[in-house]
Order: structure tokens, then sequence, then C-alpha cells
């Protein structure tokens, strides 16, 4: 039996000539600013012989709402509460009021900043060096408590964002707030009715982000956070997940516009990188919009 917990074998080697254009212009956008042609298509053979992941989990056959003494939900994926640490606590404090299922135990580290004039869980990016170093200034506490659950179960599209547990919910595996309110809560809603809730690049954790291509402002799928983040620095050209969500876009057939496509048209990082290539690659984009066929953009970085 394969042990599931090895790396992935090694993949083919690939440069960055090989990959199809709008992913290599992709590439070269995304790295404009801190690499060159030669640069970039080192960083693709490097990884390309890589697993994207150290390995690609099958899809959770699993997730429910369990109710806690402390008024919240917690997160049960295929038989693991995902708010909970995977190991017995190494403290002797925690170990001592530690105790097995049916309760959870749970961990936080909570920081806080003071200059004497503001208090805060982190220093703000105006925060002067010389008062990050102060020990009276900041400090980290490590926290830990036991949660009981009760019987009470539901579906985790059911649970308000105030009751699921403050520990697990901004890891994005609870499923995103049902909201027909904004264009971005109805674009979403029309890609899970289409293609269903789980992320459609990995198929293991539940949609939160709308991914979408900038330089065709159309919608690609529904993305898990870690698979938005990092679909784009693929470099395979077929048998990983995100090679095959970039070849074939779920949601390209629904010809959904993303609803904030112009945001990125002047985004600083945008200008910045115009200006060092001297080429605009949303020129098209800007000037005519989005196309209403299924043609796709014909960019040069």
């Amino acid at each position: 039996m394969p042990n599931p917990d090895a790396p992935a074998p090694a993949l083919p080697l690939v440069t960055l000539d090989e990959l199809p254009s709008q992913r290599r212009d992709a590439l070269l956008w995304r790295h404009a600013l801190e690499l060159d042609y030669d640069e970039v298509d080192a960083l693709v053979r490097e990884r390309s012989t890589k697993s994207c992941q150290w390995r690609w989990l099958p899809p959770s056959t699993e997730r429910v709402a369990v109710l806690g003494d402390d008024g919240r939900y917690h997160l049960l994926i295929d038989g693991a509460f995902l708010c909970t640490p995977r190991r017995r606590p190494r403290q002797a404090a925690f170990r001592r009021r530690w105790r097995p299922p049916p309760d959870v135990w749970h961990e936080q580290w909570c920081g806080w900043w003071t200059d004497g004039s503001r208090y805060r869980v982190q220093a703000p990016a105006d925060a002067r060096r010389e008062d990050l170093g102060r020990p009276i200034g900041w400090g980290v506490q490590h926290v830990g408590w036991s949660v009981t659950l009760t019987e009470q179960r539901t579906d985790p599209n059911l649970v308000p964002r105030r009751e699921r547990c403050p520990i697990a919910e901004p890891r994005g595996q609870w499923p995103p707030p049902q909201d027909l309110t904004t264009p971005l809560g109805r674009t979403r809603a029309r890609l899970i009715e289409a293609l269903g809730a789980d992320c459609h690049a990995c198929r293991r954790c539940p949609g939160t982000m709308v991914d979408h291509d900038p330089f065709t402002a159309y919608a690609r799928g529904l993305l898990c956070r870690n698979c938005n983040t990092h679909v784009d620095e693929c470099p395979h050209l077929s048998g990983c997940p995100w090679a095959d969500y970039l070849a074939d876009p779920p949601a390209a057939p629904l010809r959904l516009l993303y609803p904030s496509w112009r945001s990125v048209l002047n985004h600083p990082s945008t200008r910045r990188k115009i200006e060092r290539l001297g080429i605009d690659p949303f020129a098209d984009l800007r000037v005519h919009g989005p196309r209403s066929d299924t043609t796709q953009y014909q960019r040069s970085v």
C-alpha cells in the first residue's frame, strides 16, 4: 500500500517556452518587478520537477459543524477538528488541563502592542523600530482551553460567521457566508450552482475565493485560499490539479465577469510593472472592455 505521507515523485522538466502563451505571459507579468526572462525560465525549470504540493489529499468526505459548550460551532472534517492541534500539548500546564474527546483542545497565540498612546493586537505599519523592541511595548501570550462538544450538529454552510470557532474560521476551511446582496456574492452563488461549492482545483476545501483572469476579466472558478494564492505559480503542463485547472478553467463556459475587474488596471503594482516593461498588457481591456466572445487576449509581456 502506498504511503500517503510520502512526497510526490519527480515530474518531467518543463521550460518557460513550453508553457502555453497565456500561462507564460502571466508568469512573466507576475515576476516582472523581480526577475527577467531567463530568471523566470530558471524558476520554472527548477519547480517543474517537483509537485506543487507535498501531496495532494483526496476530497473530504465528511464536513460538519458541531456545537460546543462555548456557544460556538467547531468544524469537523474527515473525523478531525480543524481548530485543535494535531498533537497533545507539550506545555506541562496545558497537559494537565488537556482532556481526550469528546473534548476539543484549543491553543492560540495572542499578541499585543502599545506605544503608550495606542493599544493593538500587533504593531501598525508606521510603528518606530525602537518601539518594537521595548519589553513594555509588546508581548505574546500562549493560551489554551478545552471545549466540550454537544450532540448538536449542522451544515457548516448554515453557521453564521459570529458563531464559528475563531481559531479555525480564518484558515479558509469554513464555507464563505452566503450573501446575494453584493455582485461578488452573486457571482460566487452562480459558480456554486453550476460547478459545486468545493474548490474547483484541489476539490478538497470549500471554495471561498472567486478566481479570475485579470487579462480577460472573466471568472475562471471558485478556489480555496491556498489554491487562489498559488495556482498561477504552477509550472507543469499536466499531471497536476493546478495545471489541469489552468488548461481548462471550469467557469470559462459561463462567461462570468469578475465584478471588480477594473481594480487591477490602475493598481500601484500594475503601474510599476508597466513603467519597467514599457508595455501595457491591459491596453486592449482599457479601451474596449472585456470581449463578449471566447477569444483570449493576445498579449505579450
